[in-house]
């Protein structure tokens, strides 16, 4: 395994233009950055916000996508979780040695990457390799839901251990733990509270 490990580090340093040398944890930062690059360039841009080429260009840069990346110690297993007991739609994995998104996971060495979403929010899953990488970070996650008490029952009902239902004036929710220690939270807020215009 350490052997097949250090020959897909040192494939993906080549792919990616690195000193021989590099760390892993240059090598995990440039393949998510190449990832993000990937996403964007794939996302549609609204020409319509586009300012003058002589003013400030900083709004038209974005496209208004964000990835958000779990790191996990475990990414089949944090797949079966997202999927299977919180309802996420699972997109792939990531083969870095064939350089292609799959479905289904055949290698004998354990997934690295994998994109699963919640309507149109895309999200990735990425094993943990650091103890950088290890550390839970100071995120928390809102999902919105169309109906968080029917949601709340159906994770029950998959064999998740959510909180309690708690009603807040901006929104009723609950909290879930994954494996790794991410705290998610999933919320419906009131009518009334979706009414005002908060721009």
């Amino acid at each position: 395994m350490v052997k097949d490990t250090w020959k897909m580090n040192v494939i993906t340093r080549r792919r990616l233009g690195l000193r021989k040398h590099a760390s892993v944890g240059d090598v995990a930062l440039m393949v998510l950055l190449a990832t993000a690059i990937a996403t964007c360039r794939s996302a549609p841009v609204d020409t319509a916000t586009r300012t003058p080429a002589t003013g400030d260009s900083s709004r038209s840069a974005f496209t208004g996508e964000l990835l958000p990346v779990f790191f996990v110690s475990d990414v089949r297993a944090s797949v079966v979780f997202y999927k299977d007991v919180l309802g996420f739609e699972f997109h792939h994995y990531w083969d870095y040695e064939a350089n292609e998104p799959v479905v289904q996971w055949n290698s004998q060495e354990p997934p690295m990457y994998a994109r699963l979403s919640a309507a149109d929010q895309v999200f990735a899953l990425h094993l943990a390799r650091s103890a950088y990488e290890r550390r839970v970070g100071g995120m928390i996650h809102y999902f919105r839901v169309e109906n968080v008490d029917a949601h709340h029952r159906l994770v029950k009902k998959r064999g998740g251990e959510p909180s309690e239902l708690v009603d807040r004036s901006w929104m009723r929710m609950f909290s879930i733990v994954d494996p790794d220690g991410h705290r998610l939270f999933f919320q419906t807020p009131p009518q009334s509270w979706l009414d005002r215009d908060f721009n």
